[in-house]
């Protein structure tokens, strides 16, 4: 695995910082550099431990050493003998110990008795003692090593003079030094002159990336002994520079053998290699720095060092030419003329509006004498006056020249003008600005200045988001009405001139920012003031303690300063969390729905066998009656899977075009009974409701369930209001209610002055099973029902509720047609019908169900055939013409459901009838199931008088005897 590059940020805000970390400290990568490097920088496999190469020179005395994990050596370098005046093999075991100054021998041996097997770097500086009796300070690095199965099996690292280590501390800091000295055009090839001449290699080379050519790397410096070629291409693909723009490469000896497709290292007869990459900001590599050399090189550790120097050298380089490029750019941005000229008077850039203003192209004054912009008159004094300002040391700005000075166009008129000057300390050395403005149009730049300024106020006043810029200084230069609405206490102190540290101190001060535990308030500040600085744009959320939600993004500014947005989420945050609430809804009603159509299966098995035992004569009185008692149990278990059906909007319903105010009254008369005279009820129907379609019975109940609540949260009485009234959903209700409707809809509220819900219990009020009441008081399906009921109706309800005010549940019902009449009312059940002769195919995967239904239809008389799916049932259907009606389940295994069967079925024979039966609800399978004349659905669990029903009704029912489906 190669080791992480190291973050030479190309063009970033940390070089200089972390260029000045390098020089200090010789290496900036995370625990140093251990001595172990191998090719490309790749840590040893497990087992390996490679043996680090001693190092040759003046500043790499390094005698590497391997021990076992009790301090053992079991390998030391020949660089021992010069340390130390001892030979090799006497430091093998505990020899190396003996080495030690008798003063320093114990402590350093307990010193590597407790780092044992640890993980973490080790470094200790001592003294060594030869046997003429001088000694040495050294300083020891090491690691632990592991085998093949991760299993520590000692330490490999290396020893070196101390006064080793402080020389190349000391040529690092040097380097550095010497790099960070302003060159300008020249750095490349100053910089890699520099680096030869401290490092031990014949070749120093420098590369930066070319977006538009991605193949090739452009070479700025390319150092060959000291002939130093600049500005040259080479292919990527194939050589070290592909690698090394990727990772680390380190190739200490056989770099042709290992990179056989590159032609420069076979031509330069190149040994060995090193390079490293240049890291942007956003962790891609701008580009490389490398050396290699004819030999060996001689210490790894020692050449990635000052690698890593130049490299950083290199970075800060391009960040500023980077940074300078970009001010220069901006240039053009500005209203008026802007001349840079060198400490010589020759013009080296201009922007775009100097050509509006004198008549010149940029292009044309570059390299120029600025005296050509200046009247004959006046190039004398002027010449004058800029030599005294660039000699009297390093110039600043110096004030504006106001209506005093005239300028000379192309074509020779001349023109008064107003001139700021400035001094720049460029790379390239120091070169003065002058801003020209020509006062004959500085009217209408001035009122354009004025709209424009108008309209950013305008627009800023407009907006709903709180804007606040902050200059360089962080300081705030504008805010808007929004960003002083966020809180009142806030609205004097954003204001102009006004520092970010004493809004932060204020907002800790006012709690509207809560101060984490482990920090002081002057801590805060500080890590606030960091995170601003080096803000990217993510966004954070504020809550305020009164309950309004608001977004901060900060975004850097090409000016130098900040960018900070507002923006108020209250209403979006609660919009998320609501349609996350009913995405949970509609998983829970999909996972009861299926629960509960499996479960109908086995009461369809329950019915059908305890009535078929039911009818039995020869039952005794007790069987009898325990027959009856486990029926009723089995109604139950019914009625609890239309609960659960109801959740899930499978429930089978009967809708009707109502107008609910009587079905309200006749609800009410009757919760007036059951909730007791400690419950005051009022009732407000507005006289014009809108029609709706709705199943009348389940209306009620939904009704009931939400009375019941409401007295549960009013145990010692209190007021329960239900009011109905139209209402009209608009684009604005459905942007904070995206489950909902637009359109005209009638609102049923049932409100409530009783304990009210915690936020927790109020988003879990309808999921099945949930209860607040305690063991033995419910079976948690009642808010859960009405839920279910109102969306298979095509509605939606909302719960508001405090603890302490009380709770209202708010339903609303979509209007329906204006021409649609009220449906008739259907008909009363019909007694039990009897049974018939006619041949019945059952189509039925559930065997026990299957089982039972067969049982019943031959006990009414019928000739009953059997298949488990609906490719069983086909060839049946085709071999016995006399089959009368097929029975099928709807949902079946296979390619052949039960809607699929049928349409075979009237093909092979159009008289037959066909009867449905699912455990869903027919609202929500009849548009798939097309039923029409000689088609029915029974739902599931069903008793056997309905089965008897059904089967009777669609035998008779007439029907086109020529479809053929």
């Amino acid at each position: 695995m190669a080791t992480t590059p190291h973050p030479l940020f190309l063009f970033g805000e940390q070089s200089d910082e972390r260029f000045g970390d390098l020089a200090s400290n010789g290496s900036t990568r995370p625990g140093g550099r251990g001595s172990g490097i191998g090719d490309d920088r790749r840590s040893a496999e497990p087992g390996t431990r490679p043996f680090a190469r001693e190092g040759r020179g003046p500043l790499a005395s390094v005698v590497p050493f391997e021990s076992d994990p009790h301090g053992r050596w079991l390998k030391v370098g020949s660089g021992w003998r010069r340390l130390t005046g001892h030979p090799p093999d006497s430091a093998e075991g505990r020899g190396w110990l003996e080495a030690i100054h008798p003063e320093d021998r114990e402590w350093v041996g307990q010193a590597w008795s407790r780092w044992g097997d640890s993980e973490t770097p080790f470094a200790l500086e001592f003294r060594l003692q030869g046997p003429d009796g001088r000694h040495g300070q050294v300083r020891v690095e090491a690691k632990v090593s592991h085998d093949l199965a991760g299993t520590f099996v000692g330490h490999s690292g290396q020893l070196r003079k101390v006064c080793d280590h402080r020389e190349e501390r000391d040529s690092l800091r040097s380097l550095a030094k010497e790099l960070l000295l302003p060159q300008g055009a020249g750095f490349f090839s100053h910089a890699s002159r520099t680096f030869l001449e401290r490092a031990e290699g014949d070749l120093v080379f420098i590369g930066l990336r070319d977006p538009s050519n991605p193949g090739r790397l452009q070479i700025p410096a390319w150092n060959e002994g000291g002939r130093i070629r600049e500005w040259i291409e080479l292919p990527i693909p194939g050589t070290p520079l592909q690698d090394a723009l990727q990772r680390d490469v380190v190739v200490p000896g056989g770099v042709a053998s290992r990179y056989p497709e590159c032609h420069w290292v076979r031509e330069l007869g190149l040994e060995s290699l090193a390079a490293i990459p240049i890291l942007c900001p956003d962790g891609g590599a701008g580009g490389l720095v490398g050396m290699g050399g004819r030999t060996a090189l001689p210490d790894l550790d020692r050449v990635v060092r000052f690698l890593d120097v130049l490299g950083m050298a290199t970075s800060s380089h391009l960040a500023l030419r980077r940074a300078e490029e970009r001010f220069f750019n901006l240039t053009d941005a500005v209203p008026d003329a802007v001349i840079l000229t060198d400490a010589e008077g020759r013009i080296v850039r201009a922007n775009r509006r100097a050509d509006d203003v004198f008549g010149w192209t940029p292009e044309e004054l570059t390299g120029q004498p600025v005296e050509v912009l200046i009247p004959h008159e006046f190039r004398q004094e002027h010449t004058s006056h800029r030599a005294n300002w660039m000699a009297s040391g390093r110039p600043t700005a110096n004030g504006e020249h106001r209506g005093t000075l005239r300028g000379v166009r192309k074509d020779g008129r001349h023109f008064s003008a107003e001139v700021g000057l400035a001094g720049l300390d460029t790379m390239d050395g120091i070169v003065s600005m002058a801003v020209v403005r020509d006062l004959t149009v500085s009217k209408e730049v001035e009122k354009a200045l004025k709209e424009t300024q108008a309209l950013l106020d305008d627009a800023l006043e407009s907006i709903e988001e709180g804007v606040i810029l902050w200059d360089a200084g962080d300081r705030i230069a504008i805010t808007n009405r929004r960003a002083r609405e966020v809180h009142p206490a806030l609205g004097d102190l954003l204001r102009p001139g006004v520092e970010l540290s004493r809004v932060l101190e204020a907002l800790g001060r006012l709690g509207l920012v809560s101060l984490p535990e482990s920090l002081t308030m002057d801590e805060f500040v500080h890590e606030e003031l960091r995170r601003f600085r080096r803000a990217d744009g993510s966004e954070r959320r504020v809550h305020l303690s009164d309950g309004r939600i608001w977004a901060l993004a900060t975004l850097p500014s090409q000016q130098g300063g900040r960018v900070t947005v507002l923006t108020e989420e209250t209403d979006k945050v609660k919009t998320e969390e609501q349609f996350r609430r009913a995405q949970k809804m509609e998983a829970l009603g999909k996972l009861t729905g299926g629960m509960a159509h499996d479960f109908n299966n086995y009461l369809g098995v329950i019915f059908g066998y305890l009535e078929l035992l039911r009818d039995e004569v020869e039952l005794t009185p007790d069987a009898r009656e325990f027959l009856d008692q486990a029926l009723q149990g089995a109604a139950k278990g019914a009625e609890l899977t239309r609960s659960l059906l109801s959740f899930a909007r499978r429930q089978p319903l009967q809708p009707r075009i109502s107008r609910i105010e009587g079905c309200l009254s006749d609800t009410l008369e009757l919760i007036r009974r059951t909730l007791g005279g400690d419950v005051e009820i009022r009732l407000e129907v507005d006289p014009h409701l809108w029609p709706v379609r709705i199943d009348e019975e389940q209306f009620s109940s939904a009704l009931v369930n939400l009375a019941n609540n409401a007295r549960d949260a009013m145990p010692h009485g209190g007021h329960l209001c239900v009011s109905a009234r139209n209402v009209e959903l608009d684009q604005d209700y459905l942007s904070t209610h995206p489950y909902a409707a637009i359109g005209p809809h009638v609102l049923l509220q049932v409100t409530d002055g009783g304990v009210g819900m915690s936020e927790d219990t109020r988003t879990r009020a309808f999921e099945p099973f949930f209860s607040t009441k305690g063991p033995g008081h419910g079976t948690g399906l009642g808010l859960s029902m009405v839920y279910g009921f109102v969306k298979q109706s095509g509605g939606h309800l909302d719960i508001y509720s405090e603890p302490g005010r009380g709770t209202s549940v708010k339903i609303f019902f979509p209007r329906a047609p204006v021409d649609a009449g009220p449906d008739a009312p259907g008909d009363s059940r019909p007694p039990d019908p009897p049974g018939g002769t006619e041949t019945v195919l059952v189509v039925e995967d559930n065997a026990e169900l299957r089982g039972s239904v067969m049982h019943q239809l031959r006990s009414m008389g019928y000739r009953v055939l059997e298949a488990d799916t609906g490719e069983a049932a086909l060839p049946m259907l085709e071999a016995d013409p006399g089959i009368q009606l097929l029975f099928t389940d709807v949902v079946m295994p296979g390619t052949l459901d039960g809607k699929a069967l049928s349409r075979h079925a009237e093909r092979i024979n159009p008289r037959i009838a066909v009867l449905f039966t699912s455990g869903f609800s027919g609202d929500v399978l009849r548009p798939e199931l097309d039923l029409g004349p000689g088609r029915s659905l029974l739902s599931k669990p069903y008793r056997k008088a309905d089965l008897a029903r059904a089967i009777r009704k669609v035998l008779e029912a007439p029907r086109d005897r020529e479809s053929a489906g």
